[in-house]
């Protein structure tokens, strides 16, 4: 089953059942042409082992951290279309040559990958004048060359052309994920031209007609509001699957009320289902979605100490980061490679060459014992000490898990006669959940950022947060 259609597939769950474009920089007052740093042929190797100290955040792990963001910013670079900024939705992850699998553009890595810049700019590895001529290039492409369908974007698509890939959706979250980058991008490089881009981008997106033809005021059938469609495909129409559940659609649903060209009703944040769960006594509202539907919400917004009468959404994610660390540690007997410092899955390709989206938590699949690094790369900004100790104790004991663009996507441990097996892939949105994760636990920047964005602060306001008595 490919990708998109095990993500399509879990949305629709019931609520309740590579030449580089542009070099990287040794600092940011050097000329963007010049020659790149060259990565070091291995990556670096950790000096000591992993050890619980009263705060895990020891130079080695500001070490790691630094290479993740800089081997992450080479992905950016590199395996992105020269001529548009399209980022590939995956690449090798040692770096090898590309094949006819490696060329498909996404639009949700591209959004990542603006973020992606930026944090590369601000730590001096890539020029300063390099990043906004990327990030204006590729806002220039998506604003005039990209096909859209009423403003939003398609899922996948032809990096050199901007065509939608076949049987690709003019998606809602995608789209979402890209404004998202681009609203961050804006913020940091306050450029007029960008600021021009970003605005046609934006505002162009129709997310009253997303609602798939309901009228502003129509409810549906049993009186909650309407809820966005997943997307819509050329030849059928809107996609069945609707975003009616708490998942990464948080984000979006800001996004949408919060747009200044066609807004929709900020009443339509109530009509969201949002079912509690209870594990160990672990309370949390959740999904049936992987890991990541608790993390996306976070790279670009603040909303620690927030409430909106219905959770705090930042000790929501908490509360399901420790869940899920609970639930794999009593895996143990299974999978003796997981305990309290080696856990973590979540969406990811397999030792079986499928893309699977397990989750726990509630329970998605038969978990197999398939270890994600952005599992807990992606919950640095939330769980920070215990995943940390996760990402040095992969990369101590799990040498080849670590390769030219940092972690790879997935690695099953070997057992009962069983090899190892290390992904031979990154996939570009998991590369920048982890690296933007990152910046926001140590720095803080990419949240802080975005959130100066007046069109999220109004949404954020209209739909009833506020903040929360300590």
């Amino acid at each position: 089953m490919k990708r998109r259609d095990v993500l399509r597939a879990l949305g629709a769950l019931p609520a309740l059942a590579a030449t580089p474009a542009f070099l990287l920089q040794t600092g940011c007052n050097h000329n963007p042409h010049e020659q790149a740093r060259r990565l070091p042929t291995q990556p670096r190797m950790p000096a000591s082992p992993v050890k619980n100290q009263p705060t895990n955040f020891d130079s080695h792990a500001h070490t790691l951290l630094d290479e993740v963001t800089e081997r992450c910013a080479h992905y950016f670079i590199e395996r992105a279309h020269k001529d548009t900024g399209i980022v590939f939705d995956r690449a090798p992850a040692n770096g090898s040559g590309a094949g006819l699998q490696y060329t498909t553009g996404s639009i949700a890595a591209t959004g990542f990958g603006l973020s992606v810049l930026c944090v590369a700019a601000q730590h001096g590895y890539l020029a300063p004048a390099a990043c906004e001529q990327r990030i204006a290039q590729t806002l220039a492409f998506i604003a005039h060359q990209v096909q859209h369908e009423h403003g939003f974007l398609p899922h996948y698509l032809h990096a050199a052309t901007g065509v939608a890939a076949a049987n690709s959706e003019f998606s809602s979250i995608d789209t979402a994920l890209l404004i998202a980058g681009a609203l961050h991008a804006r913020q940091f490089l306050n450029s007029a031209r960008v600021d021009a881009l970003v605005a046609t981008i934006y505002e162009r997106v129709d997310w009253s007609w997303m609602l798939n033809g309901y009228p502003q005021q129509r409810t549906r059938a049993h009186g909650a509001p309407a809820t966005l469609s997943m997307g819509w495909l050329p030849g059928s129409g809107f996609l069945e699957a609707r975003w009616d559940s708490y998942s990464e659609c948080m984000l979006m649903y800001l996004l949408a009320i919060g747009s200044p060209s066609h807004p929709i009703p900020a009443g339509v944040w109530q009509g969201i289902q949002r079912n509690t769960f209870d594990y160990g006594g672990i309370r949390f509202i959740s999904s049936f979605g992987a890991l990541f539907i608790h993390q996306y919400l976070h790279i670009w917004t603040d909303l620690r100490g927030l409430g909106d009468g219905h959770s705090n959404y930042f000790e929501n994610s908490v509360a399901a980061v420790r869940a899920h660390k609970t639930w794999c540690m009593l895996q143990h007997g299974r999978y003796p490679w997981v305990d309290e410092r080696v856990w973590g899955f979540s969406a990811s390709d397999t030792a079986q060459h499928a893309y699977a989206a397990w989750a726990a938590p509630p329970v998605v699949g038969d978990w197999d014992g398939t270890l994600a690094p952005h599992a807990a790369g992606g919950s640095l900004a939330l769980l920070p000490e215990e995943s940390i100790v996760v990402l040095k104790a992969m990369r101590e004991h799990h040498p080849p898990c670590f390769q030219r663009y940092g972690f790879v996507n997935a690695f099953l441990p070997g057992g009962e006669g069983r090899a190892d097996w290390f992904d031979s892939d990154v996939i570009a949105s998991d590369l920048a959940l982890t690296m933007l994760m990152a910046e926001n636990q140590r720095g803080g920047t990419v949240r802080s950022l975005s959130m100066r964005n007046p069109e999220l602060l109004h949404a954020i306001h209209a739909v009833g947060f506020h903040r929360l008595e300590t």
